[in-house]
């Protein structure tokens, strides 16, 4: 702890550092912040860094987290957001396992406008102590502004909505794609086999189940984001359980939905609302099943293992679909006209086709995404999941869904599955084009 660290020689001032850690944390308990950002400044100047040589232990991680960690509060409050940043940041790097070291990097991410990056601060605190007040409260705070969209990487995404608005309508082919599962061998053959160049002019829509781990979704995305002109994606349930070598990686699947999401920046990957030529637009909505999808027994069942590994901070069965429709919500109303293809991973209607097996219905959809559909005045609405083949218009709007199928055969060639077209460049189809 601290005390050891001041009473054993470890090449430092001990006295003087300990000193002046006392004097800034008194000035902060008075609101002299000013005071305090120089104390602690002075006491992390007489502590050494870590050893460069990785063989060498850090004997003194906790004393630097503390004391960047404490300057990260001062500097806070003074509103120094980006150099606070720095030293939450710092903080737990130095110590990682020291809860009040993300709880400072959270309020200073929060500050510089990175609500998604706090959440997952204000998680990783909660990950290490459980019972830290500031950290829950933090995690909260995060979960109303996020639907907002008015972060940093947020109001970029926003920003790519008329890129292509005034490319000319007529030669943009749109594809689809559901349930790929670049996980297994055989899709993931599929998936490379895709021909290289033939496909650069048009838009991909990707509804999910790409992949399990977050790795293997990088892996996806590499292969498939080459040879499209623009890839729109959402995120499946299988993208949000957590598997067991990213446990340590994501406290929960909001975590992992944020890192999903900056997986997408990187890869020029669109999960916002966009215009893809003049008139037609996509729509990506994220969703949850809702378990009252299932009309016969439209309740969820406590005893289901559907989705185990997901992990969340708010109730599965009531929350997280509720959750999800409000992060749509702050593109609903934005000029769509023309043709404008929606497109999510959970069945929207239940009329949607979907196995009859006990409780299959309760995680296949979600009703109330029908609301948001029909508010964006949907053309044309892509989704995945149920694995039931499905093309048909229901008031107005064409529902479809065609799920990836890779078969084997017996001397052991792959079936090269075709890929779905839904926008031919002039009107709605369901056309399957060789890959």
């Amino acid at each position: 702890g601290l005390s050891a660290s001041y009473k054993s020689d470890f090449g430092i001032n001990q006295d003087l550092v300990q000193e002046h850690q006392e004097k800034g944390n008194e000035a902060l308990r008075v609101q002299e912040s000013g005071a305090a950002i120089a104390h602690y400044t002075v006491a992390i100047a007489n502590v050494p860094p870590p050893p460069l040589d990785p063989k060498k232990k850090d004997e003194l991680p906790l004393l630097r987290s503390v004391l960047f960690a404490n300057r990260c509060l001062a500097l806070s409050r003074h509103k120094l957001w980006d150099l606070a940043l720095e030293d939450g940041q710092r903080a737990v790097d130095s110590k990682e396992d020291y809860a009040k070291a993300h709880i400072r990097l959270g309020v200073a991410q929060l500050g510089c406008s990175l609500n998604e990056q706090a959440y997952v601060s204000f998680a990783n605190a909660l990950r290490h102590d459980e019972n830290e007040y500031s950290a829950r409260k933090g995690r909260e705070i995060c979960l109303g502004l996020i639907p907002r969209w008015e972060s940093r990487l947020a109001m970029w995404r926003r920003a790519r909505f008329a890129r292509d608005i005034g490319r000319p309508f007529g030669d943009t082919n749109i594809y689809a794609m559901s349930e790929v599962h670049y996980d297994n061998p055989q899709n993931e053959e599929w998936a490379n086999s895709i021909h290289a160049t033939k496909f650069l002019d048009d838009v991909l829509l990707i509804t999910g189940n790409l992949a399990d781990s977050f790795r293997v979704l990088e892996r996806a995305f590499t292969c498939l984001r080459p040879k499209f002109r623009r890839v729109f994606y959402v995120p499946g349930n299988h993208e949000l359980w957590i598997v067991r070598t990213e446990a340590q990686k994501f406290p929960d699947s909001l975590c992992k939905l944020w890192a999903i999401m900056e997986l997408c920046d990187r890869f020029d990957i669109d999960i916002f609302p966009a215009a893809v030529c003049k008139d037609v637009y996509i729509v990506p909505l994220l969703s949850w099943c809702n378990a009252a999808f299932d009309t016969r027994d439209p309740f969820p069942n406590p005893k289901s293992e559907a989705n185990r590994a997901a992990k969340w901070p708010i109730d599965r069965d009531q929350q997280v679909w509720r959750y999800m429709l409000r992060l749509n919500q702050a593109n609903l109303d934005k000029p769509y006209h023309g043709t404008v293809i929606t497109f999510s991973h959970y069945a929207p209607r239940t009329s949607c086709p979907v196995f009859m097996e006990k409780d299959v219905a309760k995680t296949s959809g979600c009703p109330e995404l029908d609301e948001q559909v029909r508010d964006i005045r949907s053309s044309c609405h892509v989704y995945g999941h149920t694995l039931c083949r499905f093309n048909q218009t229901v008031d107005g709007v064409k529902y479809v869904h065609r799920p990836l199928l890779v078969e084997v055969d017996f001397d052991g060639t792959l079936s090269k599955d075709s890929v779905t077209r839904v926008f031919n460049g002039s009107h709605l189809c369901f056309d399957m084009v060789d890959i």
